[in-house]
């Protein structure tokens, strides 16, 4: 596939150029390439004004044009879409799912849009099954839309909302792939009583904070198997946990080997 990235180096993107590369034949706009009719799709950088040359020349022969967004639809509209979303806690729930997943070797590609220090923000392959997007709620510059609108997934969670965003939720919920699963935190009120009120016809599997206690110094959390140490700690990252296990299970990881990976989890 030959696919243009009109970008000024935001940093998440670039962890998509690099891990497509290797298997497409992948150019950006500051290499300079010649834009031709060829090019099967132009993926534009949010922010990026439509006055660019580059986008301007794309329009003109008439390519396929996407915001990320868009294009990671395109990209794994063949795969399981794992969508991982909510006003808080994404990044942490993402980072407790993959580091499970590698503790088990079991392949899984991601795209997470907030980067940590040290930490890949992006896998590409075309064996893994599934794919784990981190779901933002910002409008796309494209098509006008939340970007986790887009990517219509099959298998997502929702960690937490804010009251003014209920409608970009209650949508965003409506998008999933009928007969698919939505796990939400029961905690959050507002949360609860938009995935009950949904009309989709989902699976919905409610979630609430893991129990633990403190001893010691240390947190421990409190499994059918008895108390298990964690290197992490907090009501708030607990409850994460939770949201991440269940998300884990469906992901065929069994409860008692998530929590053995959640021992090394930092």
């Amino acid at each position: 596939m030959k696919i243009h990235f009109i970008t000024e180096g935001e940093p998440s993107l670039q962890s998509l150029i690099a891990a497509l590369s290797p298997l497409h034949e992948v150019s950006t706009s500051s290499s300079l390439v010649e834009l031709t009719p060829n090019i099967e799709a132009v993926v534009v950088e949010e922010g990026i004004p439509t006055t660019h040359p580059q986008w301007q020349k794309a329009k003109e022969l008439q390519l396929p044009i996407y915001s990320y967004g868009a294009f990671l639809y395109e990209l794994h509209k063949m795969k399981t879409r794992v969508v991982i979303s909510g006003t808080q806690g994404r990044r942490t729930i993402a980072d407790m799912v993959l580091h499970t997943m590698d503790y088990f070797s079991r392949k899984i590609d991601y795209f997470l849009e907030s980067s940590r220090e040290g930490a890949s923000s992006c896998r590409y392959s075309l064996e893994a099954e599934f794919v784990l997007i981190e779901g933002n709620d910002t409008l796309t510059q494209i098509e006008q839309v939340p970007i986790f609108q887009l990517y219509r997934p099959t298998l997502a969670l929702i960690s937490h909302i804010d009251k003014e965003k209920e409608k970009q939720y209650a949508d965003f919920v409506n998008t999933l792939t009928k007969g698919g699963i939505l796990l939400y935190n029961e905690e959050d009120i507002a949360l609860s009583v938009l995935a009950k009120n949904t009309e989709n016809q989902l699976r919905l599997m409610p979630y609430g904070t893991a129990p633990h206690q403190q001893s010691g110094g240390m947190i421990y959390l409190l499994t059918p198997e008895g108390e298990m140490p964690l290197m992490v700690s907090g009501d708030a990252v607990m409850n994460y946990l939770s949201g991440a296990k269940w998300l884990c299970q469906n992901l065929g990881i069994d409860e008692q080997d998530f929590y053995e990976a959640m021992e090394t989890f930092k």
